[in-house]
């Protein structure tokens, strides 16, 4: 065996070193240390354990002011390519003129109609993966044909719709190509959003930013396009981290509005319930115990037997007219009708 090894020919050697060359590289790799707070000097002062405190927590501002003013700077530049692809397709749209268009018509078979928004990435973008404003397949936007005229995306179920109409044709195209990892690869980073705009439905806004971030900025492994949330990109792990953090403080806003008017509304209830003298609050049931009915001896006297309106939840009105102000036996053309016995018994 060793003699057949030393026998192998260099030209062997170097093929398959070269077929398997992923198998040989080497990388050197540095650990990067980040504190959570800032590390300030030794104060030469004195310091008691309040000024201490607010010393620190006015050096974590000024850091965290600082990150979020490089993290700003650096989303705008890196989105910047998006924004300028829109912009070159506003000034084509204005400088459209009848020629322009009697070309399109000849180009696209003599029909006498140009592309849509929608068209255009279908037959231009898509097959390429390049960047497309999810706007255009929003259903508002089937037959627009200028970017100055979109119906802008106004919510998280919109936003929804509207990918799910771009993946439909992500998917066709790429698998009528028989290209399947790029469909698989697509599908994967739909079902990212989608867990996203689950999650962190309030943060709809910047989930559509760091889409369009990752769309229009996308890496490339072995040649071929990746789109992913968990790519390693600063300005991606900032687009999550505001994500969840926005979504966290607009949860504990609300859950304080909902406690400051659940604690604004109870006296009121309590008032409406404690409320005896009210009319209004009184159930329609009358007080046949005002009227005279004994509980006791079981008979109809011309004297109230009820503990008073203020303890009473029946409604003190003569049984006869139903009139508020008298008892049946307090006026003689009420009186002068038989009482009806009660079929239950009421005080």
């Amino acid at each position: 065996m060793q003699e057949k090894a030393s026998r192998v020919p260099d030209a062997d050697i170097e093929d398959y070193y070269r077929k398997h060359i992923d198998l040989y590289q080497e990388a050197d790799l540095q650990r990067l240390y980040v504190p959570h707070s800032k590390l300030l000097a030794p104060s030469t002062v004195k310091l008691t354990d309040a000024q201490a405190k607010k010393r620190q927590q006015d050096a974590d501002d000024a850091m965290k002011k600082e990150a979020e003013a490089a993290r700003s700077s650096k989303r705008q530049k890196a989105s910047s390519s998006s924004k300028r692809s829109t912009a070159e397709t506003d000034s084509s749209d204005e400088k459209s003129s009848d020629d322009e268009n009697d070309q399109q018509s000849s180009s696209n078979g003599g029909k006498g109609k140009d592309l849509t928004l929608r068209q255009d990435a279908e037959v231009n973008k898509i097959p390429t993966l390049s960047y497309v404003d999810v706007t255009v397949f929003k259903r508002d936007n089937l037959n627009i044909r200028k970017s100055k005229r979109l119906v802008p995306i106004g919510s998280v179920s919109e936003f929804h719709a509207a990918w799910a109409s771009f993946n439909v044709e992500l998917q066709q195209s790429l698998i009528n190509a028989r290209r399947s990892d790029d469909a698989l690869m697509v599908s994967k980073y739909y079902g990212q959003l989608v867990r996203l705009l689950t999650d962190y439905s309030s943060q709809w806004k910047l989930v559509m930013e760091l889409d369009g971030y990752i769309r229009g900025n996308p890496p490339t492994v072995g040649g071929r396009t990746v789109w992913t949330v968990d790519q390693d990109d600063d300005l991606v792990s900032g687009f999550k981290y505001d994500i969840r953090a926005n979504h966290q403080e607009a949860f504990r806003a609300n859950a304080a509005l909902s406690s400051q008017r659940g604690a604004t509304s109870q006296p009121r209830r309590v008032g409406a319930v404690g409320s005896s003298n009210n009319a209004g609050n009184k159930p329609r049931n009358l007080c046949y115990a005002y009227n005279g009915w004994n509980a006791t001896t079981k008979e109809w006297q011309s004297v109230s037997h009820c503990r008073g309106a203020d303890q009473c939840k029946f409604a003190h009105k003569c049984i006869h007219c139903k009139r508020d102000g008298h008892a049946v036996y307090e006026r003689p053309e009420c009186a002068s009708h038989p009482r009806v016995f009660p079929t239950t018994s009421r005080r």
